[in-house]
């Protein structure tokens, strides 16, 4: 059964969960979006599928068009960038943006 929550009901849960490191951001969530990673902010789905579509076009400039790109579903992009991008620059990409994270100014205080 799925039941909706308001986030004053889960706060105190997701605060505990983050201090013992043993919450898993999801990718897309939202939830950790704007925190400070390693290496400036994490992005926002649609930041990462502008970062996907440029990396695409810098593997093969001749043959991909942004704007044949950006009708795309994030699916698809995604599908064709774990194709034609090398997994040590995939690697870096969400290390970057997706570790170390700490909660920014207006967020959570631990």
């Amino acid at each position: 059964m799925i039941q909706c929550v308001s986030y004053d009901e889960v706060s105190n849960e997701i605060i505990q969960m983050m201090r013992r490191k043993t919450i898993i951001p999801v990718i897309g969530s939202g939830f950790t979006r704007d925190c400070i990673a390693r290496s400036g902010k994490v992005p926002s789905g649609e930041d990462y599928y502008n970062y996907m579509i440029a990396q695409i076009v810098d593997q093969n400039p001749d043959e991909m068009k942004v704007k044949e790109l950006n009708n795309e579903s994030f699916s698809s992009i995604s599908s064709i960038y774990h194709k034609m991008v090398q997994a040590e620059k995939q690697q870096s990409y969400l290390s970057v943006s997706y570790t170390h994270l700490r909660a920014h100014e207006t967020s959570l205080h631990l």
